[in-house]
């Protein structure tokens, strides 16, 4: 047999904690003894913070069919050659910035690390939002061959994965997302080494491209500027997933040393 709740009268407010029904005029709740104006101040103040500081970038990342990444000009390795952490602003297709990602650097040891197997170290970058949370993880173990990242939202669960894989001429990689089901290549020709083609079940769907910022730059600095154009219809996470193989892609061939 259905049980039908009615509603509570008019001029009745309910208690926030247990759910009990109270008179306007009431102060405490007759069943739990909670005072409730207070309690309603609380549930109120609670949401607020939790709107407040809940992630933007899910929706940013939704909305975005592209996105641009300038590489920051470290001036002490411009001038002397030795290499620094990395840092990027990701920007999206009205210009506005989304992210900014920064490799972590942790002193004398990361530092030697950093200089001595440059393109090929491994690193942790963190991409965050502009008011300084983190969106999501970068992780790169160090590999001798077919380096490889993998994807983390803030307490270090998998969003997904790029790895390189064999090819005699051509560049090429493999995205995964969250799902197994979600499998992608990017693929580099030969003779169009800052072109990297997109690819599902052998067909085009995005492009991520290097744009050569001139002479001048490429020659006193290894600072990058790409753009990619995403598959479309896919999910925020695989949108960060792409942007991950966008950094991969930028250490594995554009760094010093290559």
């Amino acid at each position: 047999m259905t049980t039908i709740t009615a509603p509570p009268p008019a001029g009745t407010r309910t208690c926030p904690k247990c759910g009990q029904a109270a008179a306007a005029v009431d102060i405490e709740c007759r069943r739990c003894g909670v005072i409730i104006d207070k309690a309603i101040q609380a549930q109120t103040d609670a949401s607020a913070v939790d709107e407040a500081t809940s992630p933007d970038w899910p929706a940013k990342l939704e909305a975005a069919e592209g996105l641009s990444i300038k590489q920051s000009v470290e001036m002490l390795e411009a001038w002397t050659g030795i290499e620094s952490a990395n840092s990027y602003v990701v920007k999206d297709g009205m210009n506005n910035v989304v992210f900014h990602a920064v490799e972590e650097s942790g002193g004398v040891g990361d530092f030697l690390v950093r200089n001595y197997l440059q393109s090929a170290r491994p690193f942790t970058m963190r991409v965050q939002e502009l008011h300084g949370d983190t969106a999501f993880v970068i992780q790169r173990p160090f590999r001798f061959f077919f380096s490889e990242i993998e994807i983390q939202d803030p307490v270090g669960k998998r969003m997904g994965s790029v790895e390189r894989q064999f090819s005699v001429f051509n560049s090429l990689y493999t995205v995964t997302g969250r799902r197994p089901t979600e499998k992608y290549e990017i693929f580099g020709p030969l003779f169009r080494p800052w072109t990297f083609k997109i690819r599902q079940r052998g067909q085009d769907c995005g492009l991520i491209t290097k744009r050569w910022g001139g002479l001048r730059r490429e020659t006193f600095t290894d600072a990058d500027a790409f753009g990619i154009e995403f598959p479309p219809g896919i999910s925020h996470d695989l949108k960060a997933v792409f942007l991950g193989a966008v950094f991969l892609i930028d250490f594995a061939h554009f760094e010093h040393g290559n």
